[in-house]
């Protein structure tokens, strides 16, 4: 009898023991945080914030902007999109990672023509920003 018990414990184990670590830590934000980078972008602009987007990669990157983050923290708040990392899937435009880029590159891009910036030349004076 109690050899039948614990066989029937098993699968709730199982169960159990995926439910509570199986995937433990990689989870990734939901895609759809990246459906609307221009209307971030001039949410945030309107709160006062003017925050360039960053992707983690071998270092951190960010994207649409010509110039390296240590450089470009200098001058600017940068805010890194979780969950990103260095892994790319080249052939996947609709991988996290990927759609992560595409957003920065658009959400800092707008960010700069909000503010008067030439992303080819970061440092420079921007017309609406210090």
């Amino acid at each position: 009898m109690n050899v039948r018990h614990g066989l029937a414990a098993i699968p709730l184990l199982i169960a159990a023991s995926v439910l509570c670590c199986g995937r433990q830590g990689t989870a990734s934000p939901p895609i759809d945080q990246f459906a609307n980078p221009q209307g971030d972008a001039s949410r945030a602009v309107a709160k006062g914030d003017f925050s360039l987007k960053a992707i983690n990669r071998f270092t951190v990157v960010v994207p649409g902007v010509d110039a390296d983050y240590e450089l470009l923290r200098t001058k600017f708040r940068i805010s890194v999109i979780q969950g990103t990392s260095d892994v790319i899937v080249k052939n996947d435009p609709n991988s996290f990672n990927n759609r992560a880029e595409a957003y920065a590159i658009k959400y800092n891009r707008y960010l700069f023509a909000q503010l008067g910036c030439n992303p080819a030349k970061p440092l420079e004076p921007c017309e609406k920003y210090k």
